[in-house]
């Protein structure tokens, strides 16, 4: 994506996806971390290539850029953190692994009620990001 005001918004968005629970064995911390980071990486790649078609290289307006956030960025990322749930963390880091999915549930509740935010420049994603590259779900934090 180009150096353009959506490039943070694409940012925050994409790493919101954090991390879950679920599936029915659970897998190891490095078979988690793999498949987490894949989801995270498609859905980032996913959103960087709508915000291409959307704004090429034109700078977004702030009105732009919480269209897309509403109609593009947010469902992605919720499809992402979808994705996640449905992994099953190890045992051992089921808390931890539940305080990312809470802080990203809570970003994702502050974006939704108010996409503008991307406009902004605020980043409802911060705490959801550093406890996401803090586990080791890097691509999910960049």
């Amino acid at each position: 994506m180009r150096n353009y005001g959506c490039a943070m918004l694409v940012a925050l968005l994409a790493t919101g996806a954090a991390a879950g629970c679920g599936g029915e064995e659970a897998l190891t911390k490095s078979e988690f971390l793999k498949e987490g980071n894949a989801i995270c990486a498609k859905g980032s790649k996913e959103i960087e290539a709508a915000a291409e078609k959307a704004f090429g290289k034109k700078e977004p307006s702030k009105k732009a850029i919480t269209k897309f956030a509403e109609d593009e960025a947010i469902p992605s990322v919720e499809d992402q953190v979808s994705g996640i749930r449905d992994l099953k963390p190890p045992k051992a880091d089921e808390e931890k692994v539940k305080k990312i999915l809470d802080a990203v549930d809570e970003a994702l509740s502050k974006a939704k009620d108010d996409p503008s935010i991307f406009a902004s420049g605020k980043d409802p994603f911060a705490d959801a990001n550093k406890q996401s590259a803090a586990y080791g779900l890097t691509k999910c934090a960049e």
